[in-house]
C-alpha cells in the first residue's frame, strides 16, 4: 500500500460522508455520534492492511461522519485480516475498534487460482444491465492487484443484444499478465459469440476490453522532443526501460503492448511520473508546448506498440489528475440474417427507424442503457475500488432510460450532439457534434460523430 495511492482515502471519506449533526443543547456532552445503523454509503475494497490503516487514521484524527462506510480486505491464501472486521470497545487496542461510522466489512479470500471473483455483484434488473467486479494479482515490487469490472446483460442474451462492457483497471505493475486468464474468463453465453479482432492487432476475443487503465510511470524522450535533456541527463531508451522495470513499473510501450495482448478497445495511461507534468493553459507558452510534446510522445509510443501505424480506430490517452473517461454503451449488434420474406413490414420499419431519427438511438429499442465514468484521481463515486496501493480509480455507473441516453450522446432527429468535460467531448452523435471543455475543443462532422481533438 504505497502512500501516494492511499493517503487521500481519509479525506475522501470525510468529504463524501459529511460531518455529523451538531450535539443538541440537551446533551452537550455528546461529542461522539451514536452508531450509524444505516447501510454503508461507501465501500472500500483493497489488500490486507487497508482496514487497519483507515481505523488508525480515523481514530488518530478524531474523525466522525454523518454517513457510514465499510472496508473489505482481499486476502491471499493463508493471510489473516489486518484487524478483525468487528472489534468492540474494550476488546483490544482502541485504535483497532470499529468506530461508529464504520459498518462491519468482509474478509474475502482468493480462490484456488489466486483470484477474487464476484467481489462486488449486482444482478441485472428488468432490462438494466448488472455489474460484477473481479480482482487478481499483478506483478510489482510489492503485492499488487488489478480489477476487472464487467457488465452482466439481462437474460436471455439475444443475438442482437449489446456486447457487455468490460473495464480493466490496474495498479502499479511491470507485468500484469497473471491477470489475463481472469480478463478472458467471460460468462458462458460468450461462447456463442464470434471472435473479433478489435484493431487489426491479431488478438481475437469474444468480448473486448472496453477500457484498459494501465500505468506508464516513465518514458524516454528522444532528442527531437527534448534536446536540452530537461527530462533527465544521459537517459537512453534502454536505460529508461531497465530502470522502470527494476522499480516495478511500466513504460508507455509496455502499456500499449498489454492493450494489444488483451484486445483492448481503448487505453488510458495513468501514474505518469512527475517529470512529465500535464500541460496547462496558464503557463508560459514555450514551457507548455514542451509539456504537450512530451505527452504526445508518450501517447505515440503506446500506440506504436498497440496498433498498426496509421490505424485511425485507436488512440491511447495520457491521463492527468481529475480526468474523467466516459465509456458509452456498446451499440446493438445486427441480428442474424433471416430468410427472405420472413420479416414483415413492421419489423422492417423498426430496423430502419423513424425518418430523421438518430439511427443509433432508434436501434437501441427500449433496452435501458447506462454511461460508465472512470475518474482518474478525484473520487466521486459510491464505490471505491482500492488497488494494491490503495484507490486506483473510482467507477460510477449511471442507469438511465434510453431517452435520456440519446439526449446525452446526441439528440435524435438530426439534433447536434454536444458534451462538456475537462478535455472536451469525445463523440457527438446526431446532426453536428461539437466539444467544449476547459482545455481542448473538437469539431464534429455533419451527420456523424464529433472528432476527438488532440492536445496542442
Amino acid at each position: 500500500m504505497h502512500a501516494d495511492h492511499v493517503m487521500g482515502t481519509l479525506t475522501f471519506l470525510r468529504t463524501v460522508l459529511g460531518a455529523p449533526p451538531a450535539a443538541s443543547s440537551s446533551s452537550p456532552s455528546a461529542t461522539v455520534p451514536a452508531p450509524n445503523r444505516r447501510a454503508p454509503q461507501v465501500d472500500i475494497y483493497g489488500p490486507r492492511g487497508i482496514r487497519r490503516m483507515l481505523r488508525m487514521l480515523w481514530y488518530s484524527t478524531h474523525t466522525h461522519s454523518q454517513h457510514a462506510f465499510a472496508v473489505h480486505e482481499l486476502l491471499f491464501a493463508g493471510q489473516e485480516p489486518s484487524v478483525a472486521a468487528e472489534v468492540k470497545d474494550g476488546d483490544a487496542n482502541p485504535v483497532d475498534v470499529r468506530g461508529e461510522s464504520e459498518c462491519v466489512g468482509r474478509d474475502i479470500w482468493c480462490d484456488q487460482d489466486g483470484f477474487w471473483k464476484g467481489v462486488v455483484s449486482h444482478n441485472p434488473k428488468y432490462n438494466h444491465y448488472g455489474v460484477v467486479v473481479d480482482a487478481g494479482p499483478i506483478l510489482h515490487r510489492d503485492p499488487c492487484i488489478g480489477y476487472i469490472i464487467r457488465e452482466v446483460p439481462p437474460t436471455p442474451f439475444h443475438p442482437s443484444s449489446r456486447l457487455p462492457r468490460k473495464l480493466v483497471i490496474l495498479g502499479d505493475t511491470h507485468d500484469p499478465s497473471p491477470l489475463i486468464p481472469l480478463i478472458h474468463a467471460d460468462p458462458a453465453f460468450a461462447l456463442a459469440l464470434p471472435e473479433i479482432d478489435v484493431h487489426g492487432t491479431g488478438t481475437r476475443v469474444r468480448i473486448p476490453v472496453s477500457l484498459l487503465v494501465h500505468e506508464a510511470t516513465d518514458a524516454y524522450m528522444p532528442r527531437r522532443i527534448d534536446p536540452d535533456e530537461r527530462t533527465g541527463r544521459n537517459r537512453t531508451q534502454e536505460s529508461v526501460l531497465a530502470k522502470t522495470v527494476q522499480r516495478g513499473h511500466s513504460t508507455p510501450a509496455m502499456a500499449g503492448a498489454f492493450a494489444k495482448r488483451i484486445g483492448a478497445e481503448r487505453l488510458v495511461m495513468n501514474h505518469i511520473g512527475a517529470r512529465f507534468p500535464a500541460p496547462s493553459e496558464y503557463g508560459p507558452q514555450i514551457r507548455e508546448r514542451f509539456r504537450a510534446a512530451c505527452v504526445r510522445e508518450i501517447e505515440r509510443q503506446a500506440a506504436e506498440a498497440w496498433v498498426a501505424r496509421g490505424h485511425a480506430g485507436a488512440r491511447p490517452q495520457a491521463a492527468w489528475d481529475y480526468l474523467s473517461v466516459v465509456v458509452p454503451p456498446n451499440p446493438r449488434r445486427d441480428p442474424p440474417e433471416e430468410p427472405e420474406g420472413a420479416q414483415g413490414a413492421g419489423g422492417e420499419a423498426e430496423e430502419r427507424g423513424g425518418a430523421g431519427e438518430d439511427s443509433e438511438g432508434d436501434n437501441e429499442g427500449d433496452e435501458a442503457g447506462s454511461v460508465v465514468s472512470v475518474n482518474m484521481g478525484e473520487v466521486d463515486a459510491e464505490a471505491v475500488v482500492a488497488g494494491s496501493s490503495g484507490a486506483v480509480a473510482d467507477v460510477e455507473v449511471h442507469s438511465m432510460s434510453m431517452h435520456h441516453e440519446r439526449h446525452r450522446r446526441g439528440r435524435g432527429r438530426g439534433g447536434g450532439g454536444r458534451g462538456r468535460g475537462d478535455r472536451g467531448h469525445d463523440r457527438g452523435r446526431g446532426g453536428r457534434g461539437e466539444g467544449r471543455g476547459r482545455r481542448y475543443h473538437g469539431s464534429g462532422e455533419a451527420g456523424g460523430s464529433g472528432n476527438r481533438h488532440g492536445r496542442p
